[in-house]
């Protein structure tokens, strides 16, 4: 099932300042690790200092290589209204039959503390780094180990006493409120365990441990000096805290409750102690070259998206001037042509105003006057006819006329007025049809 897309992830962060960064982090993420799945909607976050805010969750199982053997390890990332703008804050989240094992970077109530969240940069981390810097750093120490079978008491220590360090700054933890102050437990595997194991709540309530050699410390912490003949990977000094050999369970991937080396058994060479700590640092390595490799991967494939796109609208804007040059040009064209025909007409004008300049010289030379029934003619007789014939026509129209004019003002009689247009009709008639015949005679149209 593909993940949620970055529209369907913003529409669940109501309220975050950053909601459009937030969802594609969070889609990143989702796709690189498809075992974790964001919140259907926010949850309900209760801060140490006891507010609580609606904030969305980011739940499943990451895969972490320890010598060689994949395991899932149930986490859950709680983003902060200011995400990416602020890091998130991480819980490991055992199942049933899990048990928090503390380590340098995970405390007994599951909060992870890294370096990478203490460093945080909103331009430069994100969470898909995040949790490949989590598988590599739970390969070397795993958070979690299998709870003992029913009917096994749990190990008993010679002692307990507080951290001597102070401990580092608490933060929220999901659904419980600030725990209070009551010094380091017994057994803090056993003591974070789930209900129905030894009848331990969930979440206990005590105080957070210090952090051991190696870990991310506040500044002004001390750091722990390491015991004595015990100075292998995963060897630390827990301050005045100093667990006998367990007789418990076996730890989840291979390793008892404090992280370190089971005294029972088989002592490691250091040669092998050596060599497994060149391939958990191999591991790491690996791991943070491939959080590098797939950031830089993700970066250039936005930049050539960028790029593409704007290639794209250069291509558009581009296209879109060729074609007004090529509007521009024909109106130029058309523009060039109707300036020639402008020209020829101005020409034709010189020449036809000359013609009626000499024509008007010609006539105002002729001494007697000019008679105008003689001043149109036609070019032969049969055209001289048409052209009375169609005088003729028009005089009768206008004679007819003015006769309905004087009927209307009463000026002459009825009788009269219908004698005269009776005959100038028949007149106009013959007119007419004499019309149709010269102009057929002469090869002329009709009408």
């Amino acid at each position: 099932m593909p993940p949620p897309s970055v529209t369907e992830i913003k529409s669940r962060l109501k309220g975050y300042r950053f909601g459009d960064l937030a969802a594609r982090d969070v889609n990143a993420l989702l796709t690189n690790f498809a075992d974790l799945k964001a919140a259907d909607k926010l949850q309900p976050y209760v801060h140490h200092t006891g507010t609580t805010e609606q904030l969305l969750e980011v739940i499943g199982t990451i895969p972490v290589v320890v010598k060689g053997v994949t395991y899932n390890i149930p986490i859950g990332i709680w983003l902060g209204l200011d995400h990416p703008h602020k890091s998130p804050t991480v819980f490991v989240k055992p199942t049933y039959d899990m048990c928090i094992q503390q380590t340098p970077f995970v405390d007994q109530n599951g909060k992870v503390y890294l370096p990478f969240l203490a460093e945080w940069k909103h331009n430069s981390s994100d969470l898909t780094s995040l949790v490949q810097i989590m598988c590599a750093t739970f390969a070397d120490k795993c958070p979690v180990y299998a709870k003992p079978p029913p009917g096994r008491a749990p190990p008993q220590h010679a002692h307990s006493q507080p951290s001597s360090y102070p401990p580092p700054p608490m933060g929220g933890y999901p659904g419980y409120g600030p725990p209070p102050l009551t010094g380091f437990p017994p057994n803090p595997g056993y003591a974070s365990g789930y209900s129905g194991g030894y009848g331990q709540p969930p979440y206990p309530a005590s105080s957070m441990p210090s952090y051991p050699t190696g870990a991310y410390r506040p500044p002004g912490m001390p750091v722990p000096t390491p015991p004595v003949g015990n100075t292998g990977p995963g060897s630390y000094n827990y301050g005045s805290y100093q667990p006998t050999a367990s007789v418990g369970p076996s730890p989840f991937p291979g390793t008892n409750i404090y992280g370190s080396v089971q005294s029972s058994g088989p002592r490691v060479s250091e040669e092998d102690e050596r060599r497994h700590f060149e391939e958990q640092e191999k591991v790491k390595r690996d791991s943070l070259v491939s959080a590098v490799e797939d950031k830089i991967r993700r970066q250039l494939t936005q930049a050539l998206e960028t790029s593409q796109d704007e290639m794209e609208s250069l291509i558009k804007a581009q296209d879109a001037l060729k074609e007004g040059s090529r509007k521009l040009n024909s109106m130029l064209e058309e523009m060039e042509q109707k300036q020639r025909e402008a020209d020829a007409a101005i020409e034709l004008l010189r020449t036809k105003n000359g013609e009626l300049e000499s024509v008007l010289d010609v006539l105002k030379s002729q001494p007697e006057q000019l008679n105008i029934d003689e001043a149109v003619t036609g070019t032969n007789k049969l055209y001289n006819q048409i052209l009375e014939l169609y005088a003729e026509e028009n005089a009768i129209d206008d004679t007819i006329y003015y006769l309905g004019e004087s009927l209307r003002k009463g000026i002459i009689p009825l009788d009269v007025f219908l004698k005269h247009v009776r005959e100038l009709s028949r007149q106009q008639f013959m007119a007419r049809a004499t019309i149709m015949k010269a102009r057929s005679v002469a090869k002329l149209p009709i009408h």
